[in-house]
């Protein structure tokens, strides 16, 4: 028998062997050909990927059209759209257009429904207005949708966490849209005096927000629902995004607050939301497996990454002169720079907004933003990546394989060994795929009069792309119609998720391994409870 790892296991007491006839086979997948095959197997997972599609292209059909840019620019190029569109789709927040100087409000509108309908999910929301407005029963094929889309242990338990996601999602984005509009409204945005001095821009930048209740209600909107859904999208006057609140630590707590909600999954806030409706009652709730894996993977990611970024930046301060970080009084004092880093290293979770210019960063922290944003955050969230489960189960495979266990265990269950195959498997594809991506993109007929551009920067642009994060070391104005167009397709796979389209080419084995020669289905008989953890 194979194990996690490939090699083969002689029989062992750990195993039981199961007559080949008492095991139910399913006629249905030998009949017909491959095509019709491939279809009926993967019927769902390519009913979401023909829905991702048909938005993105639509998004891209629409911005395209004049009426919804502002008429003082020059005309935006379809793949300039499509760009924007899929961005905004896939909850990435790379540009290549300045959104606030380049759509009006209809046009910014646009991508707001697309950052909303990619973060909590097309069949999210066709459930809701199936069920709640129309007031239909929600069919079998509904639910495995769902359960493609956003995740779950059972079509029920996705189908209630779908549910939770979208009002939660909703909600979140107008109370605290209504909080953002009440600070843009009162707040003055400025820039430290001695960044300004440096870079000769003004202390004080009118966003044309204070005083303009309108504007600033509906920034604020589209702020809060660019945060939760960890677009990284800002219709702030410039290309400023976040910086102009710098020292603003309230706006910028908020707001990570809202990138982590929407990137931990939907799956772990339906977990806390089912505890605290258990503790008012005074009942007693059991988090499952996966809330307690892609909560720990999570923060173990954030904070394990935040440490190692003071490291990187505090060691650039012994080896590097006035351009360091730390030693610029670029940014303002230390303890200003401390958060900056704090903020826009928690941004690699998928949020993508930034306070400063990552390129001022050492390159051993822009490495580290590169593993982060390549991690991504937790499946069925709002963000991409391999996703921090994934990354999770490698970790302890590893941890198995080098004390010789026969089993990868967590929270006294046994993991399933197609899951960690899987995990492997998406780790490798992901890795290939950011990789071959970034070496397109470095190409230097690909980048039109920008000389500083490293591989460094064009693998940084890559692995934001396939984390659907949308931080960037360079301006993605002065990339050309090729180099757009792989980020697109890394951005939708990113979205779509690797693991989805693995799943298309999976042959649809049973998990029980038969031998030929004695007839037999060997499973382990383990000690452990066997759990099968969602991947990326």
């Amino acid at each position: 028998m194979k194990s996690f790892f490939g090699k083969k296991d002689k029989a062992n007491h750990n195993e039981i062997l199961i007559p080949k006839q008492n095991i139910v086979r399913n006629k249905k997948w030998e009949e017909g050909g491959f095509f019709k095959r491939f279809l009926h197997k993967n019927h769902a997972i390519l009913t979401v990927l023909g829905w991702y599609l048909f938005f993105s292209i639509l998004g891209g059909i629409l911005l395209y059209i004049p009426i919804f840019q502002k008429d003082d620019i020059e005309h935006v190029s379809f793949i300039n759209s499509l760009f924007i569109s899929s961005s905004a789709f896939s909850d990435t927040g790379l540009s290549t257009v300045s959104v606030s100087d380049t759509y009006n409000f209809f046009g910014q509108l646009i991508i707001l429904i697309l950052i909303l309908i990619g973060g909590v999910g097309w069949f999210t929301i066709k459930v809701i207005l199936v069920e709640y407005i129309f007031e239909k029963k929600i069919t079998i094929k509904d639910q495995n949708e769902i359960m493609n889309e956003i995740g779950g242990e059972t079509n029920r338990h996705a189908l209630e966490v779908a549910k939770v996601a979208f009002i939660s999602t909703v909600s979140f984005t107008i109370i605290f849209g209504l909080i953002f509009a009440g600070l843009f409204y009162s707040v003055d945005p400025k820039y430290p005096a001695n960044w300004t001095e440096d870079s000769n821009t003004p202390a004080s930048i009118n966003l044309g927000l204070q005083g303009d209740f309108l504007q600033s209600f509906w920034t604020g909107i589209f702020h809060a629902g660019s945060s939760i859904n960890n677009a990284g999208f800002d219709i702030f006057t410039g290309d400023y995004s976040l910086a102009v609140y710098y020292q603003n630590y309230f706006i910028q707590f908020l707001t990570i607050f809202l990138f982590v909600f929407g990137g931990v999954g939907f799956a772990v806030i339906y977990d806390c939301y089912n505890y605290l409706k258990n503790k008012a009652k005074g009942q007693k709730f059991r988090f499952s497996i996966f809330t307690k894996i892609a909560a720990l993977s999570y923060f173990s990611v954030a904070f394990i990454g935040l440490f190692l970024v003071f490291i990187a930046e505090g060691f650039d301060v012994l080896i590097s002169d006035q351009n360091s970080f730390y030693r610029s009084d670029f940014y303002g004092d230390p303890s200003a720079k401390s958060f900056a880093l704090i903020f826009n290293t928690f941004s690699t979770r998928n949020a993508g907004f930034s306070t400063i210019n990552i390129y001022d960063l050492s390159e051993a922290t822009k490495v580290i933003f590169i593993l982060m944003m390549f991690i991504g955050s937790g499946p069925g969230s709002t963000a991409g990546g391999i996703r921090t489960t994934t990354l999770f189960v490698l970790i302890v495979a590893l941890i198995a394989k080098i004390k010789r266990k026969k089993e990868v265990t967590c929270f006294n269950r046994r993991i399933a060994n197609e899951n960690v195959r899987d995990a492997f498997r998406i780790f490798i594809f992901s890795a290939l795929i950011v990789f071959v991506s970034s070496f397109l993109i470095y190409i230097p007929e690909n980048v039109i009069d920008n000389e500083d551009v490293t591989y460094i920067d064009s693998l940084f642009i890559s692995a934001s792309a396939y984390g659907t994060t949308g931080l960037a070391t360079n301006n993605l104005q002065l990339i050309d119609i090729f180099a757009s167009i792989v980020l697109i397709i890394v951005m939708f796979i990113g979205q779509f998720g690797i693991y989805n389209i693995l799943n298309l080419f999976k042959s649809n084995r049973s998990d029980y391994i038969f031998s030929k020669k004695h007839h037999y289905y060997r499973v382990y008989n383990s000690k452990y409870l066997e759990t099968k953890i969602r991947l990326g």
